[in-house]
């Protein structure tokens, strides 16, 4: 296979190694800068470098290595998965779960192999934990605990303190070796002591699930850069411990010496025998879940921080049908209350700007007002419509209780005009047989002509986005779920 590479991350040297020395595999291109390009250099002479990730979509490489966590760095491989071209990632909490959803879609259009490269989970000595496990060597397991120093620069008082991004890099790749001996977490718990401005003294995050151990993970600094987990179970525990290279891994079981295996170190050699086996079988661990599980975990635990809770995580795979549901869930809940907040605001509005007098208001519920366009023009003649109006308003007279109004007319000398029709309207209801006729016809000035469309128009308007956002709902049919099989899920739970 061809590769190439993506970026400036020296953590890629391992796999560009094993790539340089494998018979079936050569690194052809590589965009990066900086001190590593010599490195890339004196490993493929014949490789070609350029500055710039987007000059790569031409080139004719099978797989890039993607070790950066530059936005046009990640948006470039953005565009290689689009063309069908497998990525291996290195990483980094700074390229962001959205990043790592985005290539999940992409991977669904076009079938891109997408591997993580996470060379703590291909490591022999997991496998001597797994045997433990199944075997139940040391009975059921009941707790994990991971304890890791970061090494620290000497210097002033500020370098004592350990930065925010510090602590996400750690978790990213911790929380997935914790997820492989312990198995699918989804209740996540964050604590930062001793935080400052520079930083915090010290890290800790507290994984839980059903039926699974629990799992503590803590960050210190220190003079030098190792880590201890201890895995005990009902009848004894099991010691793994490590530095900064994987050849400085050791395992002890109760009592016994510690094992080695110095075959782990080349752990350049250890992922791409896994990305091989993950070519042929899409299964292998560890997938691009893992790697997703690992993104969601840390979001969470910043979210822990901030609300000072335990954050419950409901996995679900990455897909359009997932994200739409997401993304309509939160504007649904944000639409909902603003509606609300616009009715109050409506009413509020309707209450205090209401020219209507109660008589008006009165009226025009009960259908009851007569306008000027019901009557010949300048005279005191109900139309025909008019006396059809009239007499449904004599109908109801007879059970309800309501004025009748009649619009005076506009100008300022037609006050005769005015009695004279108020009188015709008397008359018509009197030999309709309508008591107190008198008393309940007035002729008064009509002022929410403009009022009532004004508020259906601003109702129409309060309640549109809502309506409109409901509509919207139907194109959940059309959004693609995962083209990935939730099988890998269901064998998360079931480990």
């Amino acid at each position: 296979m061809n590769f190439a590479l993506l970026g400036d991350d020296a953590a890629a040297l391992p796999l560009l190694r094993a790539i340089a020395g494998h018979p079936h595999h050569q690194l052809t291109d590589a965009a990066a800068s900086g001190e590593l390009t010599s490195e890339i250099v004196g490993l493929a002479p014949a490789v070609r470098v350029t500055p710039h990730g987007e000059e790569l979509l031409g080139a004719p490489v099978d797989a890039v290595v993607v070790a950066s966590d530059d936005p046009a760095a990640l948006e470039a491989a953005k565009q290689l998965a689009l063309a069908g071209v497998a990525l291996l990632v290195i990483p980094r909490a700074e390229q962001g779960a959205a990043w790592v959803y985005e290539l999940t879609l992409v991977r669904d259009d076009t079938q891109a192999m997408l591997f993580p490269l996470l060379p703590q989970h291909c490591h022999p000595l997991l496998e001597s934990i797994d045997a433990l496990l199944s075997e139940e060597t040391f009975g059921k397991l009941l707790h994990i605990q991971m304890v890791r120093k970061t090494k620290m620069e000497d210097g002033g008082t500020s370098q004592r303190f350990i930065e925010q991004g510090t602590i996400d890099d750690a978790l990213l790749t911790d929380v997935d070796l914790l997820r492989r001996i312990g198995g699918n977490y989804n209740r996540v718990t964050a604590l930062h002591s001793g935080k400052t401005a520079q930083g915090v003294v010290s890290a800790t995050v507290s994984l839980a699930g059903k039926n699974l151990p629990e799992a503590t993970w803590s960050l210190e600094p220190a003079a030098q850069s190792e880590w201890q987990l201890t895995a005990t179970g009902e009848r004894g525990r099991a010691v793994l411990s490590g530095g900064s290279n994987l050849a400085d891994w050791k395992l002890r079981i109760g009592e016994e010496q510690p094992e080695h295996h110095d075959d782990a170190a080349d752990g350049g050699l250890l992922v791409l025998e896994r990305f091989e086996s993950a070519l042929a079988d899409t299964s292998v661990r560890p997938t691009w879940t893992d790697l997703t599980r690992a993104f969601e975990i840390v979001d969470a635990a910043h979210r822990s921080i901030k609300r000072r809770r335990t954050i419950d995580l409901y996995f679900e795979t990455t897909s359009e049908r997932s994200l739409f549901k997401s993304q309509m869930t939160a504007v649904g809940c944000g639409l909902l209350s603003l509606t609300l907040f616009a009715v109050l605001l409506l009413l509020l509005c309707a209450a205090l700007l209401d020219p209507r007098l109660d008589v008006e208001i009165q009226a025009e519920r009960a259908g009851s007002i007569i306008t000027r366009e019901e009557f010949s023009a300048e005279t005191a003649t109900l139309t025909n419509d008019g006396k059809e109006h009239l007499a449904n308003v004599a109908r109801q007279l007879q059970n309800e209780t309501f004025p009748v109004l009649i619009e005076a007319t506009k100008h300022a000398d037609a006050k005769t005009l005015d009695e004279e029709r108020r009188e015709t309207v008397v008359r018509l209801l009197n030999s309709q047989g309508i008591a107190q006729a008198e008393q309940r016809t007035v002729v008064d000035m009509v002022r929410g002509k403009l009022f009532r469309p004004l508020m259906l128009v601003a109702r129409v308007f309060v309640f549109l986005p809502l309506f409109a956002f409901l509509v919207l709902q139907f194109l959940l049919l059309i959004a693609r779920p995962s083209s990935v099989d939730s099988k890998s899920n269901e064998q998360e739970e079931a480990a």
